[in-house]
């Protein structure tokens, strides 16, 4: 069967907007939580010509990215909370540069754990379909390996020596994830399941039977699971011994896995976004700074300092307004950026306190006068019937039948329709007026 591109994959074959008519022609549900039988013969096709067409993608992508990017490019490394924060970010930046998750899911089709390949890919694609706005319009762009390569087994030598450093190994400590259950076997024992993550992907898996050393399995833990959460504490304790004895044999790679993102993030000339602050910890120790640092700070920087302004505003809204007023989106944008920009000239050190004193000292005053403006307007349009045809027509017809002379009526109410035109027009005016400053995309965001 030949491989057929929908119109937005041959307008734009760097994006991956054809992930979805491969699902949909393959039957894989793409709302969430649907469950739908994926027979093997249709979940095997879907692994073919996506193999296919992901090659063609990437080709073109590579094509793509190698123009000159915009300030907001970002790399985007995987995690398991590589969605989330996709989610938050995504309205305000022009591009994500993401590891294609579909080709992370997949594995190996063949094996015996073909089912559980098959719920993985369904899962990776209702969630991927949750940002089929944004796939659509290049704002978040999956690559292969081809673009993003693997971290490989064995972190170098240097990776090594970063860890003599007790700082680093407490941020590391810091950022682990535990994991802890009690399962019974067979017997009717009570077990200890518990495990250890980092972003890395490696983990340890861990048994203990409390009391005396005996025969018999384990209970078992399936690959993948996520146990619910423990602490180092807790299993210290119970162990009876420091769990990070076992755990800091993953540190060399949670390392490498770091600074290999910010070498693909330079490799893509985009900036890169961290969400924890070990990151942080580990990629300074490394005195491994990013290819533009310019770029890096001016946009985290200017995402961190406008997401505690947007506190409890859907991402999702955000997108839409962001596709609803463009322009008033790259005011908002530039403005948020120069204010940075302004922080880190002045203060290097101090930038951020800076740019937040600088956001507060504008935003805020700008914001309530928009506020204030917009409904001073509003309030003086609808005291005068602007928006209100069908009341003028109810009260045309109440003075006919009380007796009022209708042509005194119609007077006072071309009077009246000429003071709501007056207050419309002032409104429309208000409104064309607020549009215009930079912060009425913020506005907008907050007050609908």
């Amino acid at each position: 069967m030949g491989l057929m591109l929908d119109n937005r994959a041959i307008g734009h074959p760097e994006r991956s907007s054809y992930i979805f008519t491969l699902a949909e022609e393959a039957g894989i549900p793409l709302g969430p939580g649907e469950q739908d039988v994926l027979e093997d013969e249709a979940f095997l096709q879907f692994c073919r010509r996506y193999r296919t067409w992901a090659k063609s993608r990437d080709r073109a992508l590579s094509v793509y990215l190698a123009h000159p990017p915009s300030l907001f490019r970002c790399y985007l490394p995987d995690s398991s909370r590589i969605f989330q924060v996709a989610y938050q970010v995504l309205w305000y930046l022009d591009e994500i540069v993401m590891p294609d998750p579909i080709a992370l899911s997949l594995g190996r089709p063949h094996t015996e754990d073909r089912e559980k390949a098959k719920e993985k890919l369904r899962e990776t694609l209702q969630r991927l379909n949750h940002f089929r706005q944004g796939i659509d319009l290049g704002y978040l762009l999956l690559a292969g390996s081809d673009l993003i390569p693997s971290l490989g087994d064995t972190p170098p030598a240097q990776v090594q020596e970063l860890l003599r450093r007790p700082d680093l190994v407490s941020e590391l400590d810091q950022a682990v994830r535990f994991g802890l259950d009690r399962r019974l076997d067979d017997q009717g024992r009570e077990w200890i399941t518990y495990d250890a993550h980092l972003d890395s992907a490696d983990s340890i898996f861990g048994w203990h039977l409390p009391g005396p050393v005996s025969t018999g399995p384990s209970p078992a833990i399936r690959v993948g699971e996520v146990l619910p959460v423990s602490s180092a504490s807790e299993l210290s304790a119970i162990l009876k011994q420091d769990i990070y004895d076992q755990v800091r044999s993953l540190y060399p790679r949670e390392a490498h896995r770091t600074l290999h993102a910010v070498g693909v993030a330079a490799s893509l000339d985009a900036a890169i976004l961290f969400d924890r602050q070990v990151d942080s910890a580990i990629i300074s120790v490394a005195g491994n700074p990013t290819a533009d640092p310019k770029k890096q700070a001016l946009t985290v920087a200017s995402i961190n300092l406008m997401l505690p302004y947007l506190h409890g505003v859907p991402a999702d809204r955000l997108l839409d307004l962001r596709s609803a007023m463009p322009e008033a989106f790259k005011e908002f944008r530039a403005h948020v950026a120069n204010i940075v920009s302004t922080a880190m000239k002045e203060d290097p050190e101090r930038a951020p306190e800076l740019a937040r004193l600088a956001a507060e000292r504008e935003l805020f005053p700008y914001v309530r006068k928009l506020q204030l403006e917009m409904e001073a307007a509003s309030r003086k349009a609808r005291i005068l019937g602007y928006g209100g045809p069908v009341v003028s027509a109810t009260g045309a017809l109440v003075g006919k039948f009380a007796g009022v002379d209708t042509g005194t009526l119609i007077k006072l109410l071309i009077g009246g329709a000429t003071e709501a035109v007056i207050a419309a027009a002032d409104f429309s005016a208000e409104k064309r007026k607020a549009q215009i400053n930079p912060f009425y995309f913020l506005w907008r965001a907050k007050h609908g």
